[in-house]
C-alpha cells in the first residue's frame, strides 16, 4: 500500500476487499472500509466516488438495520441525480426498494425493484442479480404477495451467468417455497444449499439454511439435531449482525428449555405417591414424560 495511499488504485483496493467481505456477509468489516473510503472522498463530496461510498455504507446499513442508511442514500441520491449519473441513480431506487421493504411498505418496494430491474436488464447484470435476490427471497415477503417466478428466474440468471452464490441462493429461497407444501424438497434444498454457503464461507445464509434444517429436525423430534443446528447458527447470525435472527434462535432453545421444566413437572406429579391409581399405567406415563425430559434436558445443558 505504501505510496498508493487516498489514489484510485488505493480506493479500488478497499472496495475490492469491501465487497469480499460484504459477500460473505461480514458486513462489520465491509462497513468499517466503506467509512474509509467516504474519509478519502471528503475532500470532494460532490464527485461519483462520494456518491458511491455514501451507497455502499446505506447498502450496509439496510443489511444490519441501521438508522443512518437512509440519510446517507439521500445525499447520494442527491449527487447522482445531479450529475445524471444513470447507475447510481438506479442503485439508490434499489436500496430505497430494499429499505420500503424492511419497514413493511412491500407495494412500494416491488414497484421500485421491478422498475430498477426492467432499466438494468440490458446494461448492468450485477444490479440485475441484486434486484433478482431482494424480489426472489420470499421470507422478506408476504405470503400474500410471494411470488415462485422470481426464484426461479433468479435460478436460471445465476446458472447462465454462472454466479455461484446466487445459484445457491436461488436454491434456499426456492426450499422457503416449499417449507410448507413439501418438507422434503425444501430440506434438501437446505442441505444443498447450505454445502454451498458452507465452501464460500458465507455466514449469514450458512446460517438460514441451519435454522431452517433446526426446525425441520424439531418437527420430527430430533431435539438433539435441532438445538446443534440452532446453536451452530446463533454465531453466524452474530457475526453478520443479524440481531433479530438471533433473538429468533434464543427464543426456540428458552421453549425448548420451558420444554424441559414441564416436563420435570409432569413427572413429579406423576411420581407422586397420590397421583396414578393403576401402578403399571403409572410407570408407563412416566417413563415416557421421563424419556422427553432426559432428551431435552441433555441439549439445554
Amino acid at each position: 500500500m505504501c505510496g498508493i495511499t487516498g489514489g484510485q488504485l488505493y480506493q479500488s483496493i478497499l472496495n475490492s476487499q469491501a465487497e469480499i467481505h460484504l459477500q460473505k456477509s461480514e458486513y462489520a468489516e465491509a462497513r468499517s472500509i466503506y467509512a474509509m473510503t467516504l474519509e478519502d472522498t471528503l475532500l470532494d463530496p460532490n464527485s461519483t466516488s462520494y456518491g458511491f461510498a455514501l451507497l455502499n455504507l446505506s447498502l450496509v446499513g439496510v443489511l444490519v438495520g441501521a438508522t443512518m442508511a437512509p440519510v446517507h442514500l439521500d445525499r447520494a441520491q442527491e449527487i447522482f441525480t445531479c450529475m445524471k449519473h444513470q447507475l447510481g441513480t438506479l442503485y439508490c431506487t434499489m436500496i430505497l426498494a430494499d429499505l420500503n421493504l424492511t419497514e413493511g411498505n412491500e407495494a412500494s418496494a416491488k414497484i421500485q425493484f421491478q422498475n430498477c430491474l426492467e432499466s438494468a436488464w440490458a446494461t448492468s447484470a450485477e444490479m440485475v442479480s441484486q434486484c433478482l435476490e431482494r424480489l426472489s427471497d420470499v421470507s422478506r415477503w408476504p405470503i400474500e404477495v410471494r411470488q415462485a417466478k422470481w426464484p426461479v428466474l433468479y435460478l436460471c440468471h445465476a446458472h447462465i451467468s454462472k454466479e455461484k452464490l446466487a445459484f445457491y441462493k436461488a436454491l434456499l429461497f426456492i426450499g422457503d417455497l416449499f417449507i410448507d407444501t413439501d418438507e422434503v424438497t425444501a430440506e434438501n434444498l437446505f442441505i444443498v444449499a447450505l454445502e454451498g454457503f458452507t465452501f464460500m464461507d458465507v455466514h449469514r445464509s450458512r446460517a438460514q439454511c441451519m435454522l431452517h434444517l433446526g426446525d425441520h429436525a424439531q418437527k420430527r423430534g430430533e431435539i438433539t439435531k435441532a438445538v446443534e443446528l440452532w446453536t451452530s447458527a446463533r454465531p453466524l447470525f452474530e457475526r453478520s449482525l443479524q440481531v433479530k435472527d438471533v433473538a429468533a434462535i434464543d427464543m426456540r432453545l428458552v421453549t425448548l428449555e420451558q420444554g424441559y421444566k414441564m416436563s420435570l413437572a409432569q413427572l413429579a406429579v406423576l411420581n407422586s405417591p397420590s397421583t396414578a391409581v393403576n401402578g403399571d399405567e403409572k410407570t408407563s406415563s412416566s417413563e415416557v414424560v421421563s424419556s422427553k425430559a432426559d432428551e431435552i434436558g441433555s441439549n439445554m445443558g
